[in-house]
């Protein structure tokens, strides 16, 4: 996410399609599984060029993956390439102009082998112009996402610009595909400075290279012919009638031309090296040339002045301040936006708001305002759909090779870009005010409480393109000052996370800061451990529908990342479900695994705290006891039924819980849960569990044993929202000490004037629940809660008539009763009002009991007579009384507090 894209400016959005290579239909790896199709792995090897952000790059948007191992790619892009702007703009093939050309383009070169590639399709088509004048390269990324062009079935790059030698390692691997032998996706720097070369000595001979050329094995045979030549410049101005032309070059020009057409690659000299060139001298760098990773808290990438370079573009003093170019070719739409200003003759451009966000924020309101790049294809007729029959092949042999068919087209790569159209998106958002995009977070406006969409579901809402735009742009500033406003985001989650700041958002709430990149750096992330064969088998297993997590670099990611966590936990342990855990926040953070590590660490010290100790079977038995009883608490008669035939959450919640749910629902679902989760306490997994359940109630009151058990060896289809809903509301219903847990991490008091933080500052240490041990909770049945929050419920869980919503019976004896005992409750006591089998005997309080079925029933007795306090509770648990609950420690918690009173 960070450093964020550029913003759109006066750029367009530009899709284009290409098809990668198909592996034969029964193609397998060395591990015996079928290999992952090529679009896949370029699919989640693109992700990495959303990374580059430079002045004279153009960004990469957004790719995706169609049918038929098609690839989409969402580009920033212009209208004039430097072919055409050679030829329409006389300061364009000015010696001046060249020299100020090439020094931006060696400029991004440099970046990108700083960032690690190469662009190897290097040519004056893919060398854009903006309306300022600045160069642009285009489609640089085709090289690394293709790793070397492995995964496509063409040759990468236009051949009249291709460096002689990379020629000759294509020619060598015709036959594997269209990559490049011995190649790795790092590249050799050299071949773009000779397509560089080729590039500047077409437009200063002001010819079109090898345009005579009949077919390809010609046009190859004159490349590589170059090769022979001692001065390939000289070669190419006599062999074109230029050489009047090249006579008339300035010197300095003419030598670092020809020096980037030295023809041995050794010799030939690197992007870096060429900056020292004293052609290129007069200029100045238009930004820094080392990439910025990701980082967080977010501070913006462009106030880090790394340069002076970079500190004088803050203040546009740069060379990409200067005029527009006269007659810029202009897009339909943009043509609908000029104004004609009164003092001037000029049109001009309307100012719009939404030309001054990112191009990937645009973009994602785009998709939301309707917007569909495989339609735009369609339309453009970029993707032509024919009948299936006109595509089988003629031969098909045992091994799955096919021969014939009309397969030619999907081996080649499609030269066209398009604009994807923005009018619809601009007539959406037309009508909101400017102020409205710079909201003020000191003083708390969201933007969206007036729009009527925030009344409705979360599935609309997160659709609608005008409420996500208010929430993006009170997002972004409240980011932007994290952690200053981590209350704020806090807040404001607490309505709904965007999608698109979902992965900043949780590391927020997660409370994540400090050297986040530099902590997972120092991580050892190679050296082999004993855990490494287990994550190898867990992970090719791990939501592996999806495309991004499937990809050889999403494996690659998740072992890195897995791996770091286990070093730097060493008294804990991998255990299986640990990938799945990792997996929402890898997806989210594909591009940043320092954060995606941050943000699992916090989240288990949190949500899972001691699970993953080598011997866990303590923790997790006492929190699926503490889930039992809060299925007790909750919805006796779903609790009764699975108790009686032994379906316990032994058998089917462990992977709930031990992978937060990620084990068992899809990412999607997974999103839409943990936004609430990590809103919530590390009781909440609990109150989802018991959420799940009661929407499955009808079907479990149904089913015995073997039924239920089939039931969750494959999940039905589950309403996630209401999941959500309904868990926050069992929260919310749920005393804290009902859910506490002697192994969970310490909690944060929400109030240091809550009643538990009061009796432990009297010294009134039997008040706050502590732990119990671990054969006592598995042998009850109803939970505990404390002295301290059943004062509480006392004091103020009053309903509109006043009366109480906490009924507390005493079992105790009547003399016992009479001696003190907590005001408003009744006496029932145990030794009259149960059966000989434990069942609850009908009696005088009966009726005021069953008057309170609903409310929260708290069960108190003395400490020493425990056992009938406990089947006091079981017997109104039978009769599916919910909310029936126990004292802790007994009603000798109340003596050293003043709360105990003579009953009247």
């Amino acid at each position: 996410m960070y450093p964020a894209s550029p913003r759109l400016g006066r750029a367009h959005l530009g899709a284009s399609t290409f098809f990668a290579s198909a592996h034969p239909s029964e193609s397998c790896g060395s591990n015996g599984l079928p290999l992952t199709p090529n679009s896949i792995r370029i699919y989640g090897q693109a992700r990495a060029l959303q990374l580059i952000n430079h002045p004279h790059l153009c960004s990469y948007v957004d790719i995706h993956r169609g049918k038929h191992e098609r690839i989409m790619v969402i580009q920033e892009y212009y209208l004039l390439n430097l072919r055409v702007a050679a030829q329409k703009y006389p300061e364009m093939r000015s010696p001046q102009g060249l020299a100020r050309l090439a020094h931006q383009v060696v400029q991004g070169l440099v970046y990108l082998n700083n960032f690690g590639t190469v662009a190897c399709t290097l040519s004056p088509e893919n060398i854009l112009i903006d309306p300022r004048g600045q160069a642009k390269l285009y489609n640089y990324g085709l090289y690394y996402m293709t790793e070397a062009g492995t995964s496509v079935s063409f040759p990468l790059g236009t051949v009249q610009y291709t460096a002689p030698e990379v020629l000759l390692m294509q020619a060598g691997s015709q036959e594997g595909g269209g990559g490049v032998t011995g190649a790795t996706v790092t590249g050799n720097p050299v071949w773009d400075v000779w397509s560089l070369g080729m590039v500047l000595a077409e437009i200063l001979l002001g010819c079109t290279f090898f345009s005579g050329c009949k077919d390809m094995e010609e046009l190859v045979g004159e490349v590589l012919s170059l090769a022979l030549s001692p001065n390939p410049l000289q070669h190419l101005a006599q062999s074109h009638n230029a050489c009047h032309s090249l006579e008339g070059l300035p010197g300095e020009l003419k030598d670092f031309v020809s020096l980037c057409l030295t023809v041995g690659p050794s010799e030939r000299p690197v992007p870096r090296s060429l900056l020292s060139h004293r052609l290129l001298q007069p200029f100045i760098l238009s930004a820094s040339l080392v990439p910025v990773h990701p980082h967080f808290p977010v501070v913006d990438p462009s106030l880090c002045l790394i340069d002076f370079a970079h500190f004088k573009a803050k203040f546009s003093m740069m060379e990409n301040s200067g005029p527009t170019l006269t007659d810029y070719p202009l897009h339909a739409e943009t043509e609908a936006s000029l104004e004609f200003p009164k003092d001037s003759t000029k049109p001009r451009l309307k100012r719009d708001q939404l030309s001054e966000r990112s191009m990937r924020e645009v973009y994602h309101l785009w998709q939301l305002a309707g917007g569909n790049v495989e339609q735009e294809l369609k339309k453009q007729k970029l993707i032509k759909i024919k009948p299936s029959i006109l595509t089988l092949p003629s031969v098909m042999v045992v091994e799955g090779e096919v021969f014939g068919g009309d397969i030619s087209h999907s081996q080649q790569l499609e030269a066209t870009t398009i604009v994807l159209p923005l009018h619809t998106l601009r007539s959406r958002l037309a009508h909101i005010p400017p102020e409205k995009y710079y909201p003020l977070i000191t003083q708390g406006e969201s933007g969206t409480d007036e729009l009527e969409t925030s009344q409705l579901p979360l599935v609309i809402r997160e659709r609608d393109v005008e409420y996500q735009l208010h929430r993006l742009l009170s997002f972004q500033r409240l980011l932007q000052a994290y952690p200053h406003k981590g209350d704020s985001i806090l807040k404001e989650a607490r309505k709904d996370t965007p999608p698109f700041y979902r992965a900043l958002v949780w590391a927020a709430l997660l409370n994540v800061d400090g050297a986040v990149a530099h902590t997972y750096q120092q991580i050892d992330k190679e050296t082999p451990t004993p855990t490494d064969r287990q994550i190898e088998v867990d992970i090719p297993r791990c939501h592996q529908y999806d495309e991004l997590l499937s990809s050889p670099q999403g494996h690659a990611k998740f072992t890195r990342v897995l791996k770091a966590w286990v070093v730097s936990h060493p008294h804990l342990v991998y255990w299986q479900g640990l990938d799945s855990l990792c997996a929402p926040f890898l997806y989210l953070n594909f591009n940043n695994e320092a954060l995606a590590y941050s943000c699992l660490s916090r989240f288990i010290e949190k949500y899972l705290h001691k699970f993953f100790l080598r011997d866990n079977s303590a923790i997790i038995q006492e929190y699926l006891a503490k889930f039992s009883h809060m299925i007790a608490f909750h919805d006796p008669h779903l609790f009764n039924h699975l108790d009686n035939i032994g379906f316990i959450p032994e058998l089917y919640a462990i992977p709930w819980f031990l992978t937060m749910y990620t084990h068992v629902f899809p990412l999607q679902k997974i999103f839409l849960l943990w936004d609430t989760l990590l809103l919530g306490e590390a009781s909440l997994p609990l109150c989802v569990g018991v959420a799940l359940l009661r929407q499955l109630k009808d079907r479990l009151l149904q089913f015995g044993f073997n039924e239920c058990i089939l039931l969750f060896s494959d999940m039905p289809d589950i309403d996630m929202e209401r999941v959500v809903r309904e868990s926050v509301q069992v929260f919310c219903s749920t005393p804290r000490s009902v859910t506490f847990r002697q192994h969970e991490r310490p909690r944060p008091d929400p109030s240091q004037a809550s009643p538990a933080h009061n009796a432990a500052q009297a010294g009134q240490q039997d008040l706050v629940m502590d732990g119990v041990s671990l054969p006592e909770l598995k042998r009850e049945k109803c939970p505990r809660v404390c002295g301290a929050d059943l004062l509480e419920l006392l004091a103020h869980k009053r309903s509109h008539s006043g009366r109480a919503k906490v009924l507390v019976v005493d079992v105790r004896s009547p003399e016992e009763f009479a001696r003190g005992t907590l005001a408003d409750a009744i006496n029932m006591p145990a030794d009259t009002s149960l059966g000989p089998d434990g069942t609850l005997l009908m009696g005088p309080q009966m009726e005021v009991l069953s008057s309170y079925r609903g409310k929260i029933i708290a069960v108190i007795g003395s400490r020493n007579g425990w056992d009938q306090v406990v089947k006091f509770a079981e017997a109104i648990l039978v009769q599916e009384f919910p909310r029936v609950c126990t004292l802790h420690k007994g009603v000798e918690v109340f003596r050293a507090s003043g709360a105990l009173m003579v009953p009247s």
